[in-house]
């Protein structure tokens, strides 16, 4: 379980147990998208890189905070993949 907010960046790809409504993160680096992306615990999308209760390693938090659980670590993150 990691706890994370504004100003850190994500330490491994992990899923939303729990946020703050103001929640988001800046996937320019994975996905190139300008505006951060606002995350939830809900599962949004069948697509990992779409849905909204995922958050990958390498990527920052701009605002909020969030309690989430890692699901995968070094090569295996999506960044690792990369």
């Amino acid at each position: 379980i990691v706890f994370v907010e504004g100003g850190d960046l994500i330490p491994a790809d992990m899923r939303v147990l729990e946020c703050s409504d103001n929640f988001h993160v800046d996937n320019a680096a994975l996905t190139g998208e300008s505006e951060p992306q606002r995350r939830k615990y809900i599962c949004t999308h069948d697509d990992p890189l779409e849905t909204q209760n995922l958050c990958f390693f390498g990527t920052q938090i701009p605002e909020g905070s969030c309690k989430g659980v890692v699901i995968s670590t070094g090569d295996k993150t999506v960044m690792g993949r990369i």
